[in-house]
């Protein structure tokens, strides 16, 4: 998330809203684990001269932190850039309520709402890993891993798609809307079959609306993405099944195998298939060139920070998407 304070703020007459700044400004300066990042392109050189004498600076800070605070102010930050600007959620915080809401909504992690976390995650995990060093968005991707590794990024178990809605609400209670994804198998056994009534139903409640097209809109209530394929396990290259179990052959075209039960295929193959397969996102020699070739007849279009649009996979899109709720 990207956080600009309205200067007014830092003149504030207000010790509990001076008090509440001074919080924001150490975590989004001298938190090593933040993945916020200060927006300060508000303050010009006639500001800086006037910050360095407030009761703010003066009062509120240590030396070490005004020293810190005088370099940060007078240039731009290294990290306010097109592209994160344009990937990640931006805030404006106007008064002592935002500043308040703000330091309520980073003291809890984020969530992505899955059907079943414990093996679910592991895909989002694979996905993040093998993203994390890509050319195009590597700044996005790498902050996605740092909210991963430092746990304000998490999974959430919703116990099955017929209490994802219960589960969204459950959260909201103390967790904003801004901070949930949720990410759910489309479960369609080709791709011409219609979505049954539970997923109609649960898309329903995410656009708010009964007359829908099926696809996320920033106006929806939360980031959401039902998975193009049958469920997750149709995005494991079949090629690299059978490298890690060579008796798991299964004869299918491409098309065929986005909509098989993979599951229930290798019940008499695997021990535990609905743990071993997600497993496989895990692992180091699942390339992203790999899943990219397997998803090539899913490209979607994203517009860029200049304004064009660019084909990305599907596995690419979640992450675009997830990197909204960080």
């Amino acid at each position: 998330m990207i956080i600009q304070i309205s200067a007014e703020l830092f003149f504030s007459k207000d010790n509990q809203t001076l008090t509440t700044l001074t919080e924001i400004i150490r975590i989004l300066i001298f938190d090593k684990g933040t993945i916020h990042i200060w927006d300060n392109s508000n303050f010009d050189a006639n500001l800086y001269g006037s910050l360095i004498n407030s009761t703010w600076f003066e009062n509120f800070l240590s030396k070490s932190e005004q020293d810190v605070v005088k370099i940060y102010i007078r240039k731009e930050s290294f990290f306010l850039n097109e592209e994160n600007l344009h990937y990640l959620r931006c805030e404006n915080l106007n008064s002592q309520a935002d500043l308040l809401s703000f330091v309520a909504e980073v003291s809890e992690p984020s969530f992505i709402i899955l059907e079943n976390a414990t093996n679910d995650w592991n895909f989002i995990r694979g996905i993040v890993r093998m993203y994390t060093n890509n050319k195009k968005r590597k700044r996005i991707y790498k902050r996605l891993s740092k909210a991963i590794e430092n746990r304000s990024l998490r999974p959430d178990n919703a116990g099955g798609l017929g209490e994802m809605q219960n589960r969204i609400q459950s959260l909201n209670e103390h967790i904003s809307y801004k901070k949930l994804m949720t990410l759910f198998d489309s479960d369609k056994k080709s791709q011409e079959e219609d979505l049954n009534n539970s997923k109609l139903s649960l898309i329903s409640f995410l656009k708010n609306k009964n007359d829908f097209e099926i696809k996320w809109e920033s106006s929806d209530l939360i980031v959401w993405h039902m998975l193009f394929k049958r469920e997750m396990e149709n995005y494991i290259p079949k090629e690299f099944i059978l490298r890690k179990h060579p008796n798991a052959e299964l004869q299918s075209n491409d098309e065929q195998y986005d909509y098989l039960d993979i599951e229930g295929f290798y019940m008499n193959i695997l021990n535990r298939p609905k743990v071993e397969l997600p497993r496989l996102f895990l692992s180091d020699d699942l390339k992203r060139g790999q899943m990219e070739e397997h998803c090539n007849g899913e490209l979607i279009k994203v517009e860029t920070p200049n304004g064009t649009l660019e084909p990305v996979s599907e596995i690419e899109l979640i992450l675009i998407k997830l990197a909204k709720i960080i």
